[in-house]
């Protein structure tokens, strides 16, 4: 199984509190100034350039990207859901029925309220295909609880259980037994 850190908020979050991880998904914008496209990058290693940013474009760039870097194995998720490249990550590995779990980081900005709509569409996706949902409203405290690693929130996810208040329950099968630690 992979845990997957998926958009900028995500990137930043790891950056500040050197949260171990295998992979992180990031889009880039194109720059005018260097005349440069637009990147969906996954680690370091692997990159797709886009025309847009757009969650067609991206869902088809992420499914060919994760079915050669993550083959058959199933992934955690953790994202801002307001960034597209976060919605479109989602669909991409609930079509492919390799999403185990998602934990939301609280969106950031005016742009959640913007895509209210989108959003909506997304949980109720997530909460059909009864994938295990939370949201992670102070991710920082969030994340100090699984220091150094990912392992038992890993656990968490498989056993339908997350140990920490730091996390509310938002959809899916089985899955709001939240435990204080």
């Amino acid at each position: 199984m992979n845990v997957l850190f998926v958009g900028q908020h995500a990137k930043i979050l790891n950056e500040e509190n050197g949260i171990a991880h295998r992979h992180s998904l990031t889009f880039e914008n194109a720059s005018i100034h260097d005349n440069s496209m637009a990147v969906l990058r996954l680690d370091a290693l692997q990159k797709i350039f886009l025309d847009a940013y757009e969650i067609p474009t991206l869902k088809l760039a992420i499914q060919s990207m994760l079915q050669e870097a993550l083959p058959n194995e199933g992934c955690i998720v953790f994202g801002d859901p307001s960034e597209l490249c976060v919605n479109a990550t989602l669909r991409a590995l609930m079509d492919a029925s390799a999403l185990i779990g998602c934990v939301f980081i609280y969106p950031v900005g005016m742009s959640a309220l913007d895509m209210r709509k989108e959003l909506s569409s997304l949980i109720l996706e997530l909460k059909r295909k009864e994938i295990p949902t939370y949201l992670a409203r102070n991710p920082v405290a969030f994340f100090e609880t699984f220091e150094p690693n990912l392992e038992a929130l890993v656990y968490g996810l498989e056993n339908r259980e997350i140990p920490n208040v730091d996390v509310e329950y938002l959809c899916g099968k089985g899955a709001h037994k939240i435990h204080s630690r």
